[in-house]
């Protein structure tokens, strides 16, 4: 069967027509938000449907473009929306010569925030491995390596006024690799990194130092699905996560002025949290996206007209993902992601 590729669809607006967009996702990669390959037939049909049952409200843009003899397709649905806060998405858009995002300069009115996820650390549990969360676990010399590439990018591409981290270890390396890139190897960088306790790991409780198979499926289902009932002694759920993650965003938003940028270094349920919120996919359906160690989100926030300032349900902020987990090509292995 001919296959039509890169088929891609913004997953705000999947969200938008109350579609699941996980069983819209056939295969995620660090550059694309959903991209997947789907037969021509299947293309035609989901395109009728939707046109037949949504016309007044989206218009879709087709590139059409031939490609080692294949018919290549490009599709951008745009939804209107009536919600306080409107998130968009769009797919990655690369240079012609590398791996690089072809990131637009940071508009006047608003906010641009790199949130980055801390490099490979060392598993607590050797060859077992265990879920550590909040645990504060070393960084690899991967790990360490990793931090100082997405440094490194962040000097070449951008000028940062802030630098925030979690209170961990891993995401402080992070940070101070950064801040030191920032201020060409200065001392003064490293005392110019803002740690703020809401970006911290989720706190697994007593399923820290424990492996899937000993916290049991059952447990470990119900609890990324939101069941409060589930939540680990001494631990917390993601929906409490979420809640302190973007209050912890918030505070950095009003520290920022309009047209500057910040980057934050944390981890990977917190960058999962303010990604996400910006997507409008629900706190249950947030573990199935994908963020790489080390890589890069670059969300933009504007504040609606007479408000500087949003408040814990994001009323009041549009947000744009520019793009999502990217990670700089720095020649380094392929990092070890296990549980977290």
């Amino acid at each position: 069967m001919k296959q039509v590729k890169g088929l891609i669809l913004p997953i705000r607006s999947c969200h938008s027509l109350s579609v699941d967009p996980t069983l819209l996702l056939l295969r995620q990669s660090p550059n694309v938000h959903v991209a997947g390959c789907f037969s021509r037939q299947f293309v035609r049909s989901f395109q009728s449907m939707i046109i037949r049952s949504c016309a007044p409200l989206i218009s879709f843009i087709y590139t059409f473009r031939w490609a080692s003899g294949a018919a290549a397709w490009t599709n951008t649905a745009q939804v209107s929306s009536t919600l306080a806060m409107s998130s968009t998405s769009s797919p990655i858009r690369l240079t012609e010569n590398d791996n690089l995002p072809d990131l637009p300069p940071v508009s006047s009115t608003a906010k641009r925030i790199f949130w980055v996820r801390h490099g490979e650390v060392v598993n607590p549990g050797g060859d077992r491995p265990v879920y550590y969360g909040a645990m504060d676990v070393p960084l690899s010399e991967l790990g360490q390596a990793e931090a100082r590439a997405a440094g490194k990018y962040l000097k070449e591409n951008t000028r940062l006024s802030h630098v925030f981290s979690s209170p961990l270890s891993r995401a402080i390396y992070g940070a101070e690799q950064v801040a030191l890139a920032q201020s060409d190897g200065s001392k003064e960088g490293l005392e110019s990194v803002k740690v703020l306790d809401g970006f911290k790991e989720l706190d697994r409780g007593d399923w820290c130092g424990k492996t899937k198979e000993e916290i049991g499926d059952d447990f470990m289902r119900r609890f990324d699905a939101c069941d409060e009932l589930v939540t680990p002694d001494n631990g917390e759920s993601y929906n409490a996560l979420k809640a302190r993650v973007l209050k912890a965003r918030d505070a950095v938003l009003q520290a920022l002025q309009p047209g500057t940028s910040a980057c934050v270094v944390s981890h990977l349920q917190v960058t999962r949290c303010v990604l996400s919120d910006a997507l409008g996919i629900p706190t249950d359906k947030m573990v199935n996206l994908k963020i790489a160690t080390a890589s890069l989100t670059c969300i933009d926030y504007e504040t609606s007209m007479g408000d500087d300032r949003g408040n814990e349900d994001g009323a009041g902020i549009t947000q744009q993902v520019q793009y999502q987990s990217f990670k700089p090509q720095a020649g380094l292995a392929t990092a070890r992601d296990g549980a977290n």
